[in-house]
């Protein structure tokens, strides 16, 4: 592997590690504010997950980047 690659790749997991997001953190965060702050009912908190999941997702900024609750 090109040594580029390398330090970008492991620069994104030492930032994951610190601020401690990942995409499983990100989708909890932003589950419960769907759920909790703009109180939308299950169904509607899933597809709006996936939405904002896949609009971050192709923007390719990596997640650990992704503002909670997206």
């Amino acid at each position: 592997m090109d040594e580029t690659d390398v330090d970008h790749y492991l620069g994104i997991i030492e930032e994951r590690t610190l601020t401690g997001q990942n995409g499983a953190a990100w989708q909890i965060a932003t589950w419960r504010q769907l759920l909790d702050e703009q109180e939308l009912d299950r169904p509607e908190a899933a597809r709006e997950l996936v939405r904002r999941y896949q609009k971050l997702s192709f923007d390719s900024h990596p997640v650990h980047t992704w503002p909670l609750g997206g």
